[in-house]
C-alpha cells in the first residue's frame, strides 16, 4: 500500500470468520447468537426503531414501491438454499436456488431465527434508512451466515457496517467484544476485519491480488495451511500461529497491540489499540510479522487503485528474517 491512488473502498468495513461447518445444533446456536447479539451491537438504534416504529408494507420486498414513510428504518431478512441439479458446467456442479425474503417485522424475525434450525446456504439480515421518497438508501448493516455451495464443509459468519462507526472508541470495543466472544471457542480457520471490497462473501485483498492458481472456493479449505490475509484485526488459525512460534513470538515482533490465545484454538491479533491509528506503517508491521505464513507472490497492481486495497505491495516470500 503506497498511497499513489486516491480512490478508497466504499468506506464500509467487513468482519468475516471462517470455520469448518459444525453440526446442525451447533450451527443453529452460533447463527442465532450472531444475528441476535450482533444486531444489538452493530445497530441498536435501528433495531429499536424496527421494533417500535411504523408497520412496513411486507410486499415491498417483492416489487418496486414505497417501503415506508421517509426517514423510517427499514430492514429485511432472507434465507436461501441451493439444491444440486445433477448437471456439470465447466467442471463444476450446478444448483437451483430457493430463496425467501421478508421485510423485517417481529413475526418475520421469529421465522428467520427458526429457519436456522435447518442450516441454509445463506441467511442474511440487512437494514437501511428510507430516503425522502420512501426507498432504502445506503445499507446500514448487513449480517450473514453463509456456506459456499461449492465448499459445503465450511461456514462463514460475517457482517459489514460503516467504517465511520469506528471513529468512536466505545464502538470499537463493542465490535471487538462481540467478535471475540464469537471466536473464543470456535477454533477459527481465519478471521479478519477489512474493507468490504466486493461483499460479505468475497475474498480478502491478498486472496484477490495474489494469483496462486486456486479458485476462490478452493482457498477457504486451505485456511489452516496458509494465512489468507491481514488487517487491523486478524485471527490466525492455531496451526499457523504455531509455525510463527506462538503467542510469545508474535508479541515479540512488536507488530501488535494485542496478542491473545483463543480458548478453542487460534490467536487474536489486533494491530493498534485504536482503529484510527492503523496506518500504512502499522499495516507493514503486521505484514512483516505474518509474512512466513502468507501466500507468496507479488500482489497485482491496478493503476490508480493502489489505495483501494489495504495491502502491502511486496512479496511475502522476499522478507528476510535473521537466523
Amino acid at each position: 500500500m503506497d498511497g499513489s491512488g486516491d480512490e478508497r473502498p466504499r468506506h464500509r468495513l467487513r468482519c468475516m470468520i471462517d470455520v469448518e461447518m459444525p453440526d446442525a445444533a451447533i450451527y443453529a446456536r452460533l447463527a442465532r447468537r450472531w444475528f441476535d447479539a450482533g444486531f444489538a451491537v452493530l445497530a441498536p438504534g435501528q433495531r429499536a426503531a424496527l421494533e417500535t416504529g411504523p408497520k412496513l408494507p411486507p410486499e415491498a420486498i417483492r416489487r418496486p414501491m414505497q417501503c415506508g414513510p421517509p426517514g423510517a428504518t427499514w430492514g429485511f431478512v432472507s434465507v436461501s438454499r441451493d439444491f444440486p441439479t445433477g448437471r456439470i458446467v465447466s467442471g463444476l456442479p450446478t444448483f437451483k436456488r430457493k430463496a425467501s425474503n421478508r421485510v423485517w417485522t417481529a413475526r418475520s424475525w421469529k421465522w428467520f431465527l427458526e429457519q436456522l434450525a435447518d442450516p441454509p446456504n445463506d441467511a442474511t439480515l440487512g437494514t437501511a434508512h428510507l430516503d425522502e421518497t420512501g426507498y432504502p438508501d445506503e445499507p446500514r448493516i448487513r449480517m450473514t451466515v453463509w456456506t459456499d455451495k461449492w465448499a459445503p464443509d465450511w461456514l462463514r459468519v460475517a457482517f459489514a457496517a460503516p467504517e465511520s462507526d469506528l471513529s468512536d472508541p466505545g464502538c470499537q470495543e463493542a465490535w471487538l467484544a462481540f467478535i471475540r466472544e464469537t471466536a473464543e471457542n470456535l477454533n477459527p480457520a481465519f478471521g479478519i476485519i477489512d474493507y468490504e471490497y466486493d461483499g460479505l462473501c468475497s475474498e480478502a485483498a491478498a486472496e484477490f491480488l495474489i494469483r496462486d492458481g486456486y479458485m476462490s472456493h478452493e482457498r477457504v479449505p486451505r485456511s489452516r495451511q496458509q494465512l489468507r490475509g491481514y488487517d487491523w484485526l486478524t485471527i490466525c488459525p492455531q496451526e499457523l500461529a504455531d509455525r510463527l512460534g506462538g503467542t510469545d513470538a508474535l508479541r515479540a515482533t512488536g507488530a501488535f497491540h494485542e496478542v491473545a490465545q483463543l480458548s478453542g484454538g487460534g490467536v487474536w491479533l489486533r494491530a493498534t489499540a485504536d482503529y484510527r491509528d492503523f496506518d500504512n506503517a502499522a499495516l507493514y508491521c503486521v505484514f512483516r510479522a505474518l509474512a512466513p505464513v502468507l501466500p507468496p507472490g507479488m500482489p497485482l497492481r491496478f493503476p490508480g487503485r493502489e489505495d483501494y486495497y489495504r495491502i502491502v505491495y511486496e512479496d511475502a516470500a522476499s522478507i528476510m528474517f535473521p537466523e
